[in-house]
């Protein structure tokens, strides 16, 4: 939670997904769990769940929600993909959400690998402004 004045806050979460990385030994992961870990499954609610838990909090006073995710994956194997089955999946535009910011760069440690940042943003339930 951050407080931004007396009048607004801003709650974040903050989610990591590992598809496919390289470590500095220059050996190479990929993670089972990826899928799971961003759009839920049995064993893990997943960065999805995020979106729902931001828009039905209760929140006090005007607050703007945001998620960021921080992703690692290649180029041969991106995870654009599976953010949009996330985006439609949790029907994020007709909630409120936008993706307010997306980048990627390649990972210094080997350039076929990158991370990647997605920032979806809206206002909690309730308020018109923030």
């Amino acid at each position: 939670m951050i407080h931004l004045d007396a009048m607004r806050d801003f709650a974040v979460e903050v989610k990591h997904a590992w598809k496919k990385w390289v470590r500095c030994d220059q050996s190479v992961h990929t993670s089972s769990a990826f899928k799971g870990y961003l759009l839920g499954d049995a064993s893990h609610r997943g960065a999805a769940h995020d979106f729902r838990k931001l828009t039905r909090a209760n929140w006090p006073r005007p607050t703007s929600l945001g998620v960021l995710l921080v992703g690692f994956d290649s180029y041969a194997s991106p995870m654009d993909d599976k953010i949009s089955e996330l985006e439609r999946q949790e029907e994020l535009e007709v909630h409120g959400w936008h993706l307010a910011a997306h980048r990627s760069w390649p990972d210094r440690k080997n350039v076929a690998f990158r991370i990647g940042c997605w920032f979806w943003a809206r206002l909690a339930p309730g308020h018109d402004s923030a």
